[in-house]
């Protein structure tokens, strides 16, 4: 295997190829064939996901760098505790892919300050989940900020 690539094989078969310098992918079918995303078989970018928020415990995760989670029917399936609790939760975030794997790359920003320092981050996240309890303003200041960002509202379950 080429040291600039990281490639795994997902439990049902497909096979995720990152390059590592530039941090795209691909992915063939169990069946050998390249998948079509973004309607081409070009690296794409693996996606950034944001969590915002004082709330959100992602320990698990090596933070800011690329790792690999659980796909399920068209969805990323990202693990998360919340709060006080000890309880895993998860997101389920939209993916093009139909594998059962996909690579991502996680962070973890506490308040909105965090995030501004992190311009080039929240310029290549893709997805953004925020604590039902960041202010509106906030919310929509990001949103405003960050137009092609898809935004998730984590409620507190009661």
């Amino acid at each position: 295997m080429d040291s600039g690539v990281d490639e795994r094989k997902s439990p049902k078969g497909f096979r995720i190829r990152v390059i590592m310098d530039s941090l795209r992918f691909t992915i063939m079918t169990p069946g050998g064939f390249p998948e079509l995303l973004h309607g081409s078989i070009d690296p794409i970018p693996t996606p950034r996901v944001v969590f915002l928020g004082s709330q959100f415990e992602l320990g698990h995760f090596p933070l800011g760098d690329l790792t690999f989670v659980n796909a399920k029917e068209g969805k990323m399936v990202i693990p998360y505790q919340y709060g006080e609790s000890h309880d895993m939760k998860t997101i389920l975030i939209p993916a093009e892919s139909q594998a059962d794997m996909l690579p991502v790359i996680i962070y973890n920003f506490k308040n909105t300050k965090d995030i501004t320092t992190q311009s080039v981050i929240m310029g290549l996240a893709k997805h953004v989940v925020i604590d039902e309890t960041l202010p509106k303003n906030e919310m929509v200041g990001i949103k405003v900020r960050y137009p092609l960002t898809n935004v998730y509202i984590q409620k507190k379950k009661l």
